[in-house]
């Protein structure tokens, strides 16, 4: 009987809201015709990105929340993928979300175990950068290098939100770093599926760029730290914007669910990148209890989760 052929797997990177869960909102509705499975890592203790993607239809979405696929959870990892490509009717491709703090080439060589390395084949690894906050965060962030080199596609994200002087500047900083890449511009992970569900645009006879980026010899919970807040009970607006706009430049991201005491009925989403606020409507709660359910990421030690918690206590009504 002959081999089937390999499940062509791609893996989405970025840092801190580059634009992941956007890009990965747009595969879930693109009519490609392929049947996908979509495992969703989250850093933080409560997967808000699997909540805040749209209806998947077939396709199944799994949480892997509460840590990071190339170093704590690298058993779930491979566990998670095992059981998917042994599914009775196996998917036709797999979307590895990575968390923001995650090293796509440390989850490509996990996957490169004997059971797995005949069943999948890495397609691409696709990486977001934020062409705002991209030069801050390689200054600041040790790794943020490593995930752009051994990208196959870097999507240069939110290129509307810089000028001309900037953008080239990011550029220059992208071929230093991924030379070989091809780099997309693009705003709100806007992109043809055919970079998603296209032909493998990578080299499994050169892994130069993996060997180099290398692992950063470290858990990646040891420099960065993710808090939860939940309440059932409504927020004053003005107080929770106050609160948030008074955020340390340590948090690197914020998002979740807000429950507004002066608009009860209507769900709003949070989502802070860098000094970048958004607070939106988006629906109503239906039958769903209303709450605020909010996750925020930054350096170890930056912040101190005691004191957030107290201010964000004041919002409560």
């Amino acid at each position: 009987m002959a081999m089937s052929q390999p499940i062509p797997v791609t893996i989405i990177a970025g840092f801190l809201g580059a634009g992941k869960t956007t890009l990965l909102n747009r595969i879930l509705q693109a009519d490609h015709g392929r049947r996908l499975a979509v495992l969703v890592n989250d850093f933080g203790q409560v997967n808000i990105d699997t909540q805040l993607l749209d209806s998947a239809g077939d396709n199944p979405i799994i949480d892997l929340p509460n840590g990071c696929i190339c170093c704590t959870l690298a058993r779930d990892l491979t566990g998670v993928v095992r059981q998917v490509i042994g599914l009775e009717d196996p998917p036709e491709q797999l979307i590895i979300e990575a968390s923001g703090v995650s090293s796509p080439g440390d989850i490509e060589s996990i996957l490169d175990v004997p059971d797995l390395a005949i069943r999948l084949r890495v397609n691409s690894i696709i990486t977001l950068v934020d062409a705002e906050n991209a030069l801050r965060l390689a200054k600041a962030v040790m790794f943020a290098d490593k995930q752009v080199a051994v990208a196959d596609i870097v999507l240069l994200n939110k290129t509307d939100l810089v000028d001309s002087d900037q953008l080239a500047d990011v550029l220059t900083w992208i071929a230093s770093v991924a030379p070989a890449a091809h780099i997309v511009h693009t705003t709100y992970a806007n992109v043809p599926m055919s970079l998603i569900t296209g032909d493998s645009l990578r080299s499994h006879n050169d892994h130069s760029a993996l060997e180099a980026a290398g692992h950063d010899g470290h858990e990646h919970g040891q420099a960065f730290r993710s808090w939860a807040f939940t309440t059932n009970k409504g927020l004053s607006r003005y107080g929770f914007q106050a609160v948030i706009n008074s955020l340390p430049e340590s948090i690197y991201r914020a998002k979740g669910f807000l429950y507004f005491a002066d608009d009860p009925d209507r769900r709003y989403v949070l989502h802070v990148v860098g000094r970048r606020i958004s607070i939106l409507a988006d629906r109503s709660w239906g039958e769903q209890e209303p709450l605020s359910q909010l996750i925020f990421i930054g350096e170890r030690g930056g912040f101190e989760p005691a004191g957030l918690e107290a201010a964000l206590i004041t919002c409560v009504y």
